[in-house]
């Protein structure tokens, strides 16, 4: 008997992510600005992955939401729980009569580039959305980020992001994704709200800080920004590194300088990622403020181009 790779791979998949069910529960947090879709462990309350979107401040294909932020916990990345992530965000958008794109505001990881690649694959999970407009051999599906794509159709038409985006399509769920996508959503909605009604939850709750109000959405916030912040907790490290070699000692210092007073791991920090906006910025304003975050990248890479 053949055995199908991607078949297999795919109930690979479905097994890794059917197992861990149990012990995963799903917050939503949801604002006028964003909505924010939290996984944590029940059992020990460390939450595992999250993924923030927002709408697009230009049509691209109205309505359609951006993914502005995803972040895995190490112990389940190569599990699958991002491409889940990512799948129930496109299924919060689909529901809304939406589609999801990439960050069309600044750039999108290389890792995180990868989930987009596989949209555009044989066997995709997601098709494209489009105006309404063209023709079904060429219908307007494809952002026009300089207003001469589509000339006559506005609704198409989206703002260039600071980097080359990952797609430049807003995207849904085919039908058969979306139903066992939205099992799965409705499976880890349904934890969550078990262990809201649990002993457990409330003993927790006595336990949180003064500063939290006993609110456990605060305390998931607070621990989902924390996990952000590990995940890019290299280029914050280097970040860092910068602003003491030219705030603290006030002193321009070579790489073989800082190489001796740092030690020989700092070469490798510097060469990989000098001048990195994001790493700056992240570690210098934070992501919270999302206009201040991409005026800082966009003043960075104007002055490294300046260099």
């Amino acid at each position: 008997m053949k055995i199908d790779l991607k078949e297999l791979k795919q109930i690979i998949l479905q097994e890794v992510e059917s197992g861990r069910l149990d012990d995963l529960a799903l917050n939503v947090l949801s604002d006028p600005k964003e909505i924010r879709l939290i996984l944590y462990e029940i059992s020990s309350l460390i939450v595992v992955g999250e993924i923030s979107i927002d709408a697009t401040k230009s049509p691209c294909i109205p309505k359609t939401y951006q993914v502005n932020g995803i972040s895995v916990d190490q112990e389940y990345q190569g599990t699958g729980l991002g491409f889940l992530l990512y799948k129930m965000a496109m299924f919060v958008a689909n529901r809304k009569g939406a589609g999801l794109t990439s960050d069309q505001s600044i750039s999108t990881s290389p890792k995180a580039t990868e989930f987009w690649q596989r949209l555009k694959s044989k066997g995709s999970i997601a098709k494209k959305r489009s105006t309404g407009e063209g023709t079904p051999k060429d219908p307007h599906d494809t952002f026009d980020y300089e207003g001469d794509l589509t000339p006559d159709d506005p609704n198409d038409d989206c703002d260039r992001p600071m980097d080359k985006p990952a797609t430049v399509h807003s995207w849904e769920l085919k039908p058969e994704t979306f139903k066992e996508t939205g099992e799965f959503y409705s499976k880890l909605a349904q934890n969550h709200f078990i262990f809201l009604t649990s002993y457990e939850y409330n003993k927790f709750i006595e336990r949180l800080p003064a500063e939290l109000e006993k609110n456990f959405d605060s305390y998931l916030t607070l621990m989902a920004g924390r996990l952000f912040s590990k995940e890019y907790s290299r280029y914050i490290r280097e970040s860092r590194i910068r602003q003491i070699i030219n705030e603290e000692l006030q002193v321009v210092l070579t790489n073989e300088e800082a190489a001796e007073m740092f030690g020989e791991d700092i070469l490798e920090i510097l060469d990989e990622e000098e001048n990195n906006p994001w790493a700056i910025c992240t570690a210098s304003v934070g992501r919270e403020n999302k206009d201040k975050y991409e005026k800082c990248v966009m003043g960075i890479k104007k002055q490294n181009k300046e260099r």
